[in-house]
């Protein structure tokens, strides 16, 4: 049981990271408003942070990064 809160304690950091990887990408064409903070910190998919993250690392503004990643 303790074995297993810690590694979602892990888990949870892992993404945090991740997540604090895409902002710090996104910072640089542009500021990030709160709202697409939040989306980023609520994902809990790893697959689409990653994805996420190659798209910070491409993308030429945070608007278009918004537009590639929540086209939902």
């Amino acid at each position: 049981m303790l074995f297993e809160m810690e590694e979602r304690t892990l888990e949870k950091g892992i993404r945090r990271g991740r997540a604090e990887g895409i902002l710090d990408l996104l910072c640089e064409p542009g500021e990030v408003n709160q709202t697409v903070r939040e989306q980023i910190y609520a994902q809990k998919e790893d697959e689409v942070l990653r994805t996420w993250h190659k798209l910070a690392a491409r993308a030429q503004s945070v608007q278009e990064f918004v537009q590639k990643a929540f086209k939902n």
